[in-house]
Protein backbone atom coordinates (compact mmCIF):
# COMPACT_ATOMS: atom_id res chain seq x y z
CA UNK A 1 0.00 0.00 0.00
CA UNK A 2 1.08 3.40 -0.79
CA UNK A 3 1.30 6.07 1.54
CA UNK A 4 0.56 9.59 0.96
CA UNK A 5 3.74 10.73 0.16
CA UNK A 6 3.96 8.20 -2.46
CA UNK A 7 1.45 8.91 -4.69
CA UNK A 8 2.21 10.77 -7.43
CA UNK A 9 -0.64 13.69 -8.31
CA UNK A 10 -0.65 14.77 -12.03
CA UNK A 11 -1.41 18.43 -13.15
CA UNK A 12 -3.02 19.90 -16.63
CA UNK A 13 -1.43 23.50 -17.27
CA UNK A 14 -2.85 25.78 -19.76
CA UNK A 15 -1.26 28.76 -21.38
CA UNK A 16 -0.42 30.38 -24.38
CA UNK A 17 2.52 29.36 -26.45
CA UNK A 18 4.46 32.36 -26.46
CA UNK A 19 4.61 31.73 -22.70
CA UNK A 20 7.06 28.98 -23.25
CA UNK A 21 9.73 28.09 -25.08
CA UNK A 22 11.69 25.21 -25.99
CA UNK A 23 14.29 25.39 -23.60
CA UNK A 24 14.27 22.23 -20.77
CA UNK A 25 12.85 24.37 -17.83
CA UNK A 26 10.54 27.04 -17.63
CA UNK A 27 8.10 29.03 -15.08
CA UNK A 28 4.21 29.92 -15.21
CA UNK A 29 2.34 31.88 -13.65
CA UNK A 30 -1.30 30.90 -13.49
CA UNK A 31 -4.92 30.50 -11.45
CA UNK A 32 -4.64 27.11 -10.19
CA UNK A 33 -8.26 25.14 -9.50
CA UNK A 34 -9.74 25.40 -5.85
CA UNK A 35 -8.89 21.90 -5.08
CA UNK A 36 -5.38 21.56 -6.37
CA UNK A 37 -2.32 20.76 -3.98
CA UNK A 38 1.00 21.50 -5.74
CA UNK A 39 3.80 19.38 -4.88
CA UNK A 40 7.54 19.15 -5.97
CA UNK A 41 7.59 15.85 -8.08
CA UNK A 42 4.07 16.03 -9.65
CA UNK A 43 4.10 15.11 -13.11
CA UNK A 44 2.55 18.00 -15.19
CA UNK A 45 1.10 18.28 -18.73
CA UNK A 46 1.41 21.87 -20.47
CA UNK A 47 -1.73 22.52 -23.21
CA UNK A 48 -1.13 25.53 -25.09
CA UNK A 49 -4.04 27.60 -26.30
CA UNK A 50 -4.74 27.13 -30.06
CA UNK A 51 -5.80 30.55 -30.68
CA UNK A 52 -4.25 32.91 -28.69
CA UNK A 53 -4.33 36.54 -29.07
CA UNK A 54 -0.60 36.68 -29.66
CA UNK A 55 1.39 34.26 -32.10
CA UNK A 56 2.47 31.68 -31.81
CA UNK A 57 -0.19 29.82 -31.93
CA UNK A 58 -0.68 26.99 -29.74
CA UNK A 59 -0.71 22.93 -30.51
CA UNK A 60 -3.19 21.96 -27.81
CA UNK A 61 -1.34 19.07 -25.90
CA UNK A 62 2.51 20.17 -26.14
CA UNK A 63 4.83 18.69 -23.16
CA UNK A 64 5.03 16.47 -20.54
CA UNK A 65 6.85 16.76 -17.40
CA UNK A 66 7.20 17.71 -14.04
CA UNK A 67 6.83 19.91 -10.99
CA UNK A 68 10.19 21.53 -9.77
CA UNK A 69 8.91 24.73 -7.69
CA UNK A 70 5.65 25.69 -6.56
CA UNK A 71 5.88 29.14 -5.49
CA UNK A 72 5.01 32.41 -5.62
CA UNK A 73 1.64 32.07 -4.21
CA UNK A 74 -1.01 35.26 -4.80
CA UNK A 75 -4.04 34.00 -3.65
CA UNK A 76 -5.04 30.69 -6.07
CA UNK A 77 -2.44 32.48 -8.56
CA UNK A 78 0.49 30.48 -8.48
CA UNK A 79 4.15 30.03 -10.21
CA UNK A 80 5.47 27.24 -11.32
CA UNK A 81 8.75 26.31 -12.69
CA UNK A 82 8.73 22.74 -14.71
CA UNK A 83 11.33 20.35 -16.49
CA UNK A 84 10.20 19.44 -20.03
CA UNK A 85 10.81 15.36 -20.16
CA UNK A 86 8.68 14.84 -23.12
CA UNK A 87 7.59 17.06 -26.26
CA UNK A 88 4.68 16.04 -28.16
CA UNK A 89 5.74 15.71 -32.25
CA UNK A 90 4.03 14.44 -35.04
CA UNK A 91 0.27 15.46 -35.81
CA UNK A 92 -1.24 18.13 -32.85
CA UNK A 93 -3.73 17.04 -30.26
CA UNK A 94 -5.48 19.91 -29.89
CA UNK A 95 -9.53 20.31 -29.03
CA UNK A 96 -10.49 19.04 -32.29
CA UNK A 97 -8.94 15.93 -31.59
CA UNK A 98 -9.93 15.55 -28.10
CA UNK A 99 -13.45 16.55 -28.72
CA UNK A 100 -13.62 13.47 -31.18
CA UNK A 101 -12.22 11.17 -28.29
CA UNK A 102 -14.42 12.85 -25.87
CA UNK A 103 -17.23 11.41 -27.85
CA UNK A 104 -16.65 7.57 -26.55
CA UNK A 105 -14.63 8.85 -23.38
CA UNK A 106 -16.15 10.59 -19.91
CA UNK A 107 -12.37 11.20 -18.76
CA UNK A 108 -11.70 13.18 -22.23
CA UNK A 109 -14.95 14.52 -22.13
CA UNK A 110 -14.42 16.12 -18.64
CA UNK A 111 -10.47 17.30 -20.07
CA UNK A 112 -12.49 19.08 -23.05
CA UNK A 113 -15.11 20.69 -21.41
CA UNK A 114 -12.53 22.44 -18.81
CA UNK A 115 -10.12 23.76 -21.20
CA UNK A 116 -12.62 24.98 -23.44
CA UNK A 117 -13.73 26.36 -20.41
CA UNK A 118 -10.95 28.25 -18.86
CA UNK A 119 -9.49 30.88 -21.74
CA UNK A 120 -6.84 32.22 -18.96
CA UNK A 121 -4.18 30.20 -17.84
CA UNK A 122 -5.22 27.49 -15.46
CA UNK A 123 -3.58 24.52 -13.58
CA UNK A 124 -5.87 21.95 -12.98
CA UNK A 125 -5.29 18.59 -10.58
CA UNK A 126 -6.11 15.34 -12.89
CA UNK A 127 -7.81 11.92 -12.49
CA UNK A 128 -6.00 8.89 -12.85
CA UNK A 129 -8.27 8.13 -16.43
CA UNK A 130 -7.63 11.85 -17.29
CA UNK A 131 -3.94 11.11 -16.58
CA UNK A 132 -3.99 8.15 -19.11
CA UNK A 133 -5.71 10.14 -22.22
CA UNK A 134 -2.50 12.06 -22.05
CA UNK A 135 -0.32 10.10 -21.06
CA UNK A 136 -1.27 7.74 -23.92
CA UNK A 137 -0.84 10.47 -26.36
CA UNK A 138 2.98 10.77 -25.64
CA UNK A 139 2.49 6.91 -26.72
CA UNK A 140 1.25 7.57 -29.18
CA UNK A 141 4.51 9.87 -30.73
CA UNK A 142 6.99 8.32 -32.94
CA UNK A 143 10.46 8.52 -31.45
Amino acid sequence: MLRSSEISVAILIKCNASEIDESEEFSITATTAPSVRLAVGDEVYVWTSEKPRLPPNGRGLQDRGELLAPSGQLGRRKTVRIRVRARLTGPCFGMQELSQLAQGSQPARHLYNRIQSYRHRRIWGLSSEERQVLSERFSLTPP
